[in-house]
């Protein structure tokens, strides 16, 4: 077995190319040979500790890349065929990184991905081991979530900035000081996974699976704090990527994972400019995560910005359309707040009944007040776009049966016929008759031909959709 460098011997060996790619050749040559999987555990998790933390960079790099090795996967019962994270990085104490190092380490293991399909996981997991042991990367990530964050395009908002829909380029300066480029190198960590696994979709939901756990991890750590980036990481990285593989394990996996997050502590809608436009968008790729973001959402925040003309009140549309779709296909989708914040009216006895008193009390008189004021901004333009005519029968069908309807749709003809009636255009009223008549199609068809209507109705939300694509 090779002989272990001095702790002297690290920080010259670290950056020395010849000795230190001789190193690293020397551990992915041994973790892809079954016979020598004991000494190569033992030889990489001494080296990552003997020189902390310098050598676990140079480790990582070293099962990454005996891993991508270009002549195939290592074969079963080598110790980079298995669950190396465990025993290449056994007893390092995760406690002593500082956030930088974090960042160091991540960025190194987002260089080796994509890695062969099946074997993405160890990595992913080395990540979350980085991550949620190092007390210092979860307080820079904590402290600095009030104020900035950083979304999948790696740009820099601040609250500052946030309303008007501004950001300039991550400069590394501002993101040292704000968390050590931690949240930064770990979007580009999730990018790196996910591109690699957008070619082979079957796969897709084993990759999704450890980011997630992770992403929960980081929440729980770090507080609700932390969900605007979240926001972002949904609605720029991973609903894309769920569109890209739509199965229904993928779809299964997000829907349980992300609906164990507090969307409630989300605060970004009222600041960003093309929040609902996002959120209208991840609707049809995640119905029901997006149904679930709708409903959960604090929108008191939102309301009173379009009221007070710090939001154009052109954002209304999106959200009209999001609101509409998750109140007619989840029964109960919106708290009783959001439901008179959008409706204007308190939610029927069936949608509250799984809410507490405290939850189902709401101060009708003041959000009256907000809801008209805010509603009173939306464009006629911005209504028409967001309705064409088949949103409130795409989502009917989209339920399919899972409970009685007939209260929650007359709930959403109403708000479409007052906001018609208010913006007092052809183009308002129009729409309005038109998402009303496609309902009473399917209503007033006779028994017998239930299933033509059926058949007929699922024919004109494909088409509805095709035009949307």
């Amino acid at each position: 077995m090779p002989c272990l460098p001095s702790e002297a011997m690290a920080a010259s060996l670290i950056d020395d190319v010849e000795l230190g790619g001789a190193i690293r050749s020397a551990i992915a040559q041994m973790g892809r040979q079954p016979s020598l999987s004991e000494a190569a555990q033992m030889f990489a998790s001494e080296l990552a500790s003997r020189a902390f933390p310098g050598y676990v960079r140079l480790v990582l790099m070293a099962a990454l890349q005996g891993v991508g090795d270009a002549e195939g996967s290592p074969p079963p019962g080598s110790a980079l065929g298995g669950r190396w994270d465990e025993t290449f990085l056994r007893g390092i104490p995760t406690d002593r990184l500082s956030a930088s190092d974090v960042a160091e380490l991540l960025r190194t293991l987002a260089g080796g991905l994509p890695l062969p399909e099946g074997h993405s996981a160890p990595a992913l997991r080395v990540a979350s081991k980085l991550l949620l042991g190092s007390p210092r990367a979860l307080a820079a990530l904590a402290k600095s979530s009030v104020t900035t964050f950083v979304t999948a395009d790696e740009t820099v908002t601040t609250s500052a900035t946030a309303g008007t829909g501004s950001s300039g380029s991550a400069d590394e300066s501002v993101m040292a000081e704000a968390d050590g480029g931690v949240w930064t190198e770990f979007v580009a960590l999730c990018l790196a996974a996910l591109s690699g696994a957008s070619g082979r979709s079957s796969n897709l939901a084993s990759e999704l699976k450890p980011l997630l756990e992770l992403l929960r991890g980081l929440v729980s750590a770090c507080g609700g704090e932390l969900m605007d980036r979240v926001w972002y990481l949904l609605s720029e990285l991973i609903g894309p990527a769920a569109a890209a593989a739509p199965t229904l394990k993928v779809r299964l996996l997000l829907e349980e994972e992300l609906g164990q997050l507090p969307w409630h502590c989300v605060r970004v809608q009222s600041r960003d400019a093309e929040f609902t436009s996002a959120l209208a968008a991840l609707q049809p790729v995640l119905p029901v995560v997006g149904s679930l973001v709708v409903g959960r959402l604090d929108w008191g925040p939102y309301f009173e910005a379009v009221s007070e003309g710090t939001l154009e009140g052109s954002t209304l549309g999106p959200l009209l359309r999001s609101a509409l779709e998750a109140h007619l296909s989840v029964s109960g989708a919106l708290n009783s707040r959001a439901h008179f914040l959008i409706f204007g009216e308190v939610r029927g006895a069936a949608d509250a009944a799984g809410e507490d008193d405290t939850t189902r009390a709401v101060d009708t008189r003041a959000l009256r007040a907000t809801h008209d004021a805010a509603w009173a901004k939306l464009p006629a333009i911005s209504f028409a776009r967001a309705l064409d005519g088949g949103v409130l029968l795409r989502a009917l069908l989209r339920a399919k049966g899972m409970s009685e309807p007939t209260e929650r749709v007359l709930q959403a003809v109403r708000l479409l016929g007052r906001l018609a009636t208010q913006l007092g255009t052809v183009e308002a009223a129009v729409v309005a008759v038109q998402e009303s008549r496609a309902l009473l199609f399917v209503a007033l068809t006779p028994a017998p031909a239930a299933a033509a209507a059926a058949a007929a109705a699922a024919a004109a939300a494909a088409v509805c959709a095709a035009r949307e694509g």
